[in-house]
């Protein structure tokens, strides 16, 4: 692709991807993004990004665009021994470990590992891995073998969705994990007729597909050629309000994201992880902008990171709490199909976290709980982020 600037390289690339796959030019640029992280010298902790949506939802035609980039380390599956085997028989350089320095590993399927029996090692060893980057490992056969210097690494998957097992146990080890929840497309029987009839002219999905991969691989060759050793951060011309308000989002995030245990407080994570990745994402996001500050517009893609990699539920009643002036139980049971007792947990969950607050109000019969918004999440209503909800 002969182009004359970085600016002009992104826009060609947003407009085909515009053109081709228009309901995924957001989702497709946070994975750009994640990938170009590893040209920002000061941000060292790996980020992980799960594509959640039903078949058929883009999650994979996502991951497809980017499959042909140097750095990706495509993997259809993978098991905890994969990692870093302890077998006398394999060489540890053809373990997944040595590989990831510097890669971003996609993982197209990751169904197996949210129903696989050792999705808890799977997991712990993960967790380890991005936490640190380093992993080390001691068996009888082997003795030590592994990595104490920190491998900088990122790791994309798709999954249709988490189910709550699989985020308590997340959530027990400690969050590293952050979600993009790829919208449902609701169309009509005579829209879905007329998509379906537009297949037939123009370009085939492979044919698009391919248009767009050579796009990305351009845009990354240029990436280094203009930055050949990468790019440090001018944190100093940071935008003060975006710096805030990630902040916030990062607090508000570890809470709708907390675990209740049977017994005992919420397991809410220390929120310094979460402010890290959301921070880097932004700066990612700028990046690949042709800037090297971050600025309000960043503040999209923290929002839609923060509502979409929290409990499902939460996420939602909290856009009914920022949209409507409160509403009673009565009203969030219309509004969420849930049942009462259901919606009472909820609501005392919400509580507890400190997001919402409950008031009795009056009613033609009788009394009524009242949720509305903690009065310490009413920055949620300033119009500048009103438009993300």
């Amino acid at each position: 692709m002969a182009t004359q600037t970085f600016t002009d390289d992104l826009k060609m690339l947003r407009r085909s991807v515009a053109r081709y796959f228009p309901d995924l030019v957001d989702e497709l640029e946070i994975v750009l993004a994640v990938c170009a992280s590893l040209k920002i010298n000061n941000i060292s902790q790996p980020m992980a990004v799960w594509l959640l949506g039903p078949p058929s939802s883009g999650k994979t035609t996502i991951l497809d665009c980017i499959k042909q980039l140097p750095a990706v380390l495509w993997r259809d599956d993978f098991s905890a021994a994969s990692i870093l085997s302890a077998s006398a028989g394999m060489a540890e350089e053809d373990s997944l470990l040595p590989q990831l320095n510097n890669h971003v590993l996609v993982i197209p399927e990751l169904a197996p590992l949210s129903k696989n029996k050792e999705s808890k090692v799977l997991l712990s060893y993960m967790t380890r891995l991005l936490d640190s980057g380093s992993f080390v490992r001691h068996s009888g056969s082997t003795g030590r073998i592994g990595f104490t210097s920190p491998q900088r690494f990122n790791w994309l998957g798709a999954l249709v969705d988490v189910s709550p097992a699989l985020m308590q146990q997340m959530g027990t080890m400690g969050h590293r994990l952050f979600m993009i929840r790829l919208p449902v497309q609701t169309r009509t029987f005579d829209d879905r007729t007329r998509a379906l009839t537009r297949l037939t002219k123009g370009r085939p999905y492979e044919a698009k597909l391919e248009v767009v991969r050579r796009m990305i691989l351009a845009f990354f060759q240029n990436l280094d050629k203009y930055y050949p050793d990468g790019v440090s951060w001018d944190s100093m011309n940071d935008d003060d309000f975006t710096k805030s308000t990630i902040a916030k989002f990062t607090i508000l995030l570890t809470n709708l994201r907390a675990t209740f245990p049977k017994q005992g407080p919420p397991l809410i994570e220390h929120e310094n992880r979460a402010f890290q990745f959301l921070m880097g994402l932004a700066k990612s996001c700028a990046f690949i902008s042709g800037r090297s500050h971050i600025e309000p517009q960043e503040l999209k893609t923290t929002a839609r990171m923060c509502l979409d990699s929290a409990v499902l539920w939460r996420s939602d009643m909290l856009r009914l709490l920022i949209n409507k002036d409160g509403m009673s139980t009565d009203e969030y049971v219309s509004l969420s199909g849930c049942c009462a007792a259901t919606a009472s947990i909820r609501f005392r969950q919400m509580v507890e976290l400190g997001i919402a607050k409950i008031t009795t109000k009056s009613g033609a019969t009788k009394p009524h709980n009242h949720i509305s918004l903690d009065e310490q999440y009413h920055w949620l209503l300033d119009k500048r982020l009103r438009q993300y909800f």
